[in-house]
């Protein structure tokens, strides 16, 4: 089972996990169940994937506004914008639910 203590098997909150979602998978936190040191094996994400995925996402998004909808600049970059943080959204949760935990040295 994914997200969950690897020394008492317990399930670590969400609340835990979020810090991964903004801040990074470089620093340990402590289980809220047996107060052991983990932190997660790897990125559920590659950092570069994602930045691809966001660049493309604003790029054709604008553009598809464009030719497809209405020849409206401010209206397309509001779009844009729209659908990059719908991506965004989607990251962190891909994010949240692919944590797995190891324990930390």
């Amino acid at each position: 089972m994914k997200a969950q203590c690897p020394c008492c098997s317990q399930k670590v909150g969400i609340g835990p996990r979020l810090k991964y979602c903004f801040i990074s998978t470089g620093f340990s936190i402590r289980c809220p169940h047996c107060g052991s040191k983990i932190r997660p094996k790897r990125n559920p994400l590659s950092f570069q994937r994602c930045f691809y995925a966001g660049a493309l996402t604003a790029f054709l998004s604008f553009w598809a506004f464009i030719y497809l909808i209405e020849d409206s600049f401010w209206q397309a970059v509001l779009f844009a914008v729209c659908m990059s943080l719908l991506l965004t959204l989607a990251i962190a949760i891909i994010t949240i639910r692919n944590i797995e935990f190891t324990k930390d040295q």
